[in-house]
């Protein structure tokens, strides 16, 4: 009498769209975990988002954020050092992700962002990071007027005029009606 035994293997979409199975040890990192894109550039006076998400199947809550100081000492971010922040889900059947995001200021002696992702039923994490250089300086912003002034052809002595103080400073482009 000959038994045989049947292996049943789970399939599953990951972050990059492509679906793996769960015996394939070989996933890229961005399929199963991610940060968003982050400017690699950051400003002490505006606040930055960063948010990272992981597949609920493999990863726990929380995610946690630390933030690396240029001297090499890694810091973890408690509640009160950050605003936290949540996308919500467009499709409440999508992949129901392990997901958290952070708004804060950072200083200027900080060289790297991470987001720390705890695994189902271990003491281990998975570690994505960004390597960031923050700038003491102000922001570029565009200063926006509810008044509507309007020019005539052959107006004179009316001029537009177009400022900068942020640095890096904004490229201006000039349009008229709509083009």
């Amino acid at each position: 009498h000959n038994r045989t035994s049947q292996e049943i293997d789970y399939h599953y979409l990951g972050f990059d769209g492509k679906c793996y199975l769960m015996s394939n040890q070989a996933v890229p990192e961005k399929a199963i975990f991610s940060m968003d894109e982050v400017s690699s550039i950051l400003y002490t006076d505006q606040k930055t988002l960063i948010y990272c998400r992981g597949l609920r199947f493999f990863f726990a809550e929380p995610i946690q954020f630390t933030m690396t100081y240029k001297n090499g000492t890694e810091t973890l971010l408690l509640p009160g050092m950050f605003t936290a922040y949540q996308v919500p889900l467009k499709d409440p059947d999508d992949a129901n992700p392990v997901e958290a995001g952070i708004l804060m200021n950072f200083s200027e002696d900080v060289s790297e962002i991470s987001c720390y992702f705890p695994l189902h039923e271990s003491s281990n994490w998975n570690k994505t990071s960004r390597n960031i250089t923050v700038q003491r300086v102000k922001a570029p912003f565009i200063e926006r007027s509810d008044r509507t002034i309007i020019f005539y052809i052959g107006d004179k002595g009316r001029t537009l005029i177009c400022r900068s103080d942020g640095n890096p400073p904004p490229t201006f482009q000039w349009f008229t009606n709509g083009s």
